[in-house]
């Protein structure tokens, strides 16, 4: 028998070094373009960049929303009187410049209760939003249209850009 004693607990050698998690070093940004009816958030790139994120660690990732962008950068400017929406385009519409400002409005969180519990509310600002841009949307691409055949960017365009 030996005179020393052996002690009752083992302890295991702690690990030389805990690894850090690595550092993002490669950055992507996903752009969610316009024009959509802004009532929901563009889930299909907010997943894409939880994936990548996940099974690249390396990566950081950033979603650009530039349909969300748009419609604050149009409806503020409706708003403050900065941007005009002409007699043709409300005609087009149905309704008057501030029909679109109460349904940007009220799709925008305002009086969730009232809006929410009142289907027909709901569907004729829903409708007013739609045709808002829809027609937005149809001026765009005319917008585009034109600058691409001759390099020449409209007001608009100059404003957006």
């Amino acid at each position: 028998m030996s005179s020393s004693k052996e002690s009752p607990l083992r302890f295991r050698k702690p690990a030389k070094s805990i690894k850090a998690a690595p550092a993002r070093t490669r950055r992507l940004t996903l752009v969610f373009p316009p024009l959509t009816m802004p009532t929901s958030p563009p889930l299909g790139v907010a997943m894409l960049k939880g994936y990548i994120e996940r099974e690249m660690p390396t990566w950081q990732v950033t979603v650009l929303d530039l349909n969300v962008w748009l419609f604050r950068f149009l409806l503020t400017g409706i708003a403050q009187g900065e941007i005009t929406l002409t007699p043709l385009m409300e005609q087009r519409m149905g309704v008057k410049t501030a029909a679109v400002l109460r349904a940007a409005h009220m799709f925008t969180g305002h009086d969730d209760e009232n809006f929410y519990n009142n289907p027909q509310l709901y569907d004729l600002l829903g409708h007013t939003f739609l045709m808002f841009t829809e027609i937005f949307v149809e001026i765009l691409t005319q917008e585009c249209d034109h600058w691409e055949k001759t390099g020449a960017l409209s007001p608009m365009l100059k404003a957006l850009l």
